[in-house]
């Protein structure tokens, strides 16, 4: 069977457009990569001014504990996507990985000791982070994002129906998502702690 030119050349420029595309692409995620690290090491350092100042001890183990995970989230950049942490949350939920959320309980406990301004201070700084690192992931994995939203609305359509089922079914799923998005935030969180641990 032969091909004709013309249809040659449609194979090759499409061929070359798809390097190109991909090119762009990785190119792309390597300066949202930048960035993050940026906003992160900016995060750090403001950090470090606020002990640095006497504003609380380098010794102070929240204040360690915050910068073990500033740490991690630097040293785990690469790996942090959305696909990634389904997979992980996937792992978790059918017990192939054990989370105990040790940052969160360490945290929770060693803060008890700060004064309001400390503890403001460094949940600021937690919560920022935590900003960062989603923002990141999604601007990383904007196709599969893309791909998570035509499915979301295809599930919606999927399960359309009278006004009442539709309702309940919108007020179920919308805890369902603020549950597994707070097991989630935890469970992130703890997995990059212990990379920064393994970091210092």
């Amino acid at each position: 069977m032969m091909f004709s030119p013309l249809f040659i050349v449609y194979i090759l420029i499409t061929l070359v457009g798809l390097v190109v595309l991909l090119f762009i692409y990785n190119q792309y995620k390597k300066t949202m990569l930048e960035f993050y690290r940026m906003d992160i090491f900016e995060l750090r350092d403001e950090l470090f001014d606020y002990a640095a100042e006497g504003n609380i001890s380098f010794d102070n183990e929240s204040y360690q504990l915050m910068r073990t995970l500033l740490n991690g989230y630097l040293r785990y950049a690469e790996y942090l996507d959305i696909y990634y942490f389904q997979k992980y949350q996937k792992a978790v939920k059918e017990k192939k990985l054990i989370s105990d959320n040790f940052f969160i309980q360490q945290y929770s406990q060693k803060s008890l000791a700060l004064t309001n301004e400390q503890k403001e201070k460094l949940d600021k700084c937690f919560q920022q982070s935590a900003l960062i690192a989603a923002t990141y992931m999604i601007r990383k994995s904007i196709v599969y994002c893309v791909y998570l939203s035509f499915k979301s609305l295809f599930c919606k359509l999927i399960f359309k129906s009278d006004n009442n089922s539709k309702v309940s079914w919108k007020y179920s799923k919308r805890e369902k998502v603020r549950e597994k998005v707070k097991t989630i935030n935890e469970e992130l969180v703890t997995d990059i702690y212990e990379v920064g641990v393994n970091a210092s």
